[in-house]
């Protein structure tokens, strides 16, 4: 469902376009009912969840709301597996925990 309405940011002459808001809220809707999914779980990683984990993972730079969404599910998921992400982390292929790791690692004050 996410690989199908792709949505790109706002130009001026889209900001009355139908289509465009209709594609944002069926892409919203999508990534709201991921993101539920995922929270659902707050002290395991059954085996299904990476592959939505990931996919939510390329909502991050999508437009307003889906980033902000997409944000605020990060940073519960991070504060729910905090303290048993080295068992965690397992569950996810080697690729999928660097497409991750950005969004799960606070940035540095001194980067």
């Amino acid at each position: 469902m996410l690989h199908q309405n792709k949505i790109t940011h706002m130009r001026g002459h889209e900001k009355n376009d139908v289509k465009y808001y209709n594609a944002l809220n069926s892409r919203y809707t999508a990534v709201l009912g991921l993101c539920s999914i995922i929270l659902a779980f707050p002290y395991h990683i059954p085996d299904f969840l990476p592959e939505i984990v990931v996919a939510i993972s390329q909502c991050v730079s999508d437009p307003s709301p889906i980033q902000g969404t997409v944000r605020k599910m990060f940073l519960e998921f991070k504060f729910t597996h905090q303290e048993t992400w080295d068992v965690d982390k397992l569950h996810f292929n080697e690729e999928d925990l660097y497409q991750i790791t950005d969004l799960l690692i606070s940035p540095s004050y001194y980067a």
